[in-house]
């Protein structure tokens, strides 16, 4: 026959404790494994990670120091944007205007992440695109790697896209 169990003062512990005149006397600890005040301090560590996550999603620009605003586009960058840039932009507008369902009114984010890690945090598990646009999250779209000068964007393999592809093809593309 098992003992009564009697819950102790500690959070999470339990303690067997034999029938009074019972045999030793013997106290027997049963500790959860995962205490309740450990358990609501990693659910409050999720959730301030969740919402650090969320607003950094919607407002990246911190992380990147420079800033172009062309043609109804703003292209924010880790690097120094070089002045070619400039064309390459009127080459997406000129895209963006071709299309039925483009808005030329509002002004358009562009990220420029130069490392494989950035462009991960904000591709999450599509992190070997060229690119992603935020619709629900900030309405920004995050482009990988790019040689900015010659319009070009480099690839998950390393290498620049095929002349077909250009820079502002993924621009366009994403907005």
């Amino acid at each position: 026959r098992l003992p009564p169990a009697a819950v102790s003062s500690n959070e999470g512990d339990v303690t067997d404790r034999a029938p009074e005149g019972g045999s030793g006397g013997a106290d027997v600890r049963h500790v959860t494994l995962v205490p309740r005040r450990a358990l609501r301090w990693l659910l409050m560590c999720g959730l301030v990670i969740g919402i650090g996550y969320a607003l950094l999603l919607t407002h990246p620009r911190p992380l990147f120091a420079y800033e172009l605003q062309h043609a109804g586009i703003v292209v924010h960058a880790t690097q120094p944007i070089p002045d070619e840039m400039r064309a390459t932009l009127d080459r997406a507008r000129a895209r963006l205007n071709t299309s039925t369902i483009a808005d030329p009114a509002p002004v358009h984010h562009v990220f420029m992440c130069q490392s494989r890690w950035l462009f991960a945090l904000f591709a999450r598990n599509h992190y070997k695109a060229g690119g992603i646009a935020n619709v629900y999250i900030g309405q920004n779209v995050f482009l990988r790697e790019s040689d900015m000068r010659h319009d070009r964007l480099i690839g998950a393999s390393g290498r620049p896209t095929p002349p077909d592809r250009p820079l502002s093809y993924f621009i366009a593309h994403e907005i």
